[in-house]
């Protein structure tokens, strides 16, 4: 959906459906997609949501700042409103779990020579347990304080060799 009147951001929430006094709900002006995105291969996955208006920042809503280093490996966060196991209904409140990056060669030895392009990177535990699942796409993966990727695409949800 590239159309910016039918979507807004809210931030600072914690428990959907439930005001707790310290969202900022702020409409898009614009939404910029990545160049060179393919629906097919999902390369270049990314876009940026132009607000409105500036969000204020609290203890509540914060910026990450970028990670610089592509190749970073070690252990990242992905908060989270999906699914905790497949075909599970979304949670209400914003959950979270530990995942470690690995190596594109790891994830091409999953998911085939093909399917992973240099610009991706996956996260997951090779043998299951914490993945990210649907309604997460669109959504942080956080590698020592710092945006490192968004969430794109998996298989399933947690299953062994199914890393994000």
């Amino acid at each position: 959906m590239n159309n910016p009147d039918y979507l807004q951001l809210v931030a600072g929430d914690h428990i959907l459906y439930h005001d707790e006094g310290h969202e900022q709900t702020v409409i898009l002006s614009k939404i910029i997609q990545q160049d060179g995105y393919n629906s097919f291969t999902i390369s270049n996955d990314v876009s940026v949501l132009k607000l409105s208006k500036p969000l204020t920042f609290s203890d509540r809503v914060k910026s990450a700042p970028l990670q610089s280093d592509k190749n970073f490996l070690g252990d990242c966060v992905v908060p989270c409103w999906g699914r905790t196991t497949e075909g599970d209904v979304s949670p209400t409140t914003l959950h979270y779990f530990h995942v470690p990056t690995i190596t594109d060669a790891e994830c091409r030895k999953h998911y085939g020579e093909n399917e992973i392009e240099d610009s991706m990177i996956c996260a997951g535990l090779p043998e299951g347990g914490k993945d990210a699942c649907q309604g997460d796409s669109g959504g942080p993966l956080a590698c020592n304080g710092h945006l490192t990727e968004i969430v794109s695409w998996g298989y399933g949800c947690a299953r062994p060799g199914g890393l994000c």
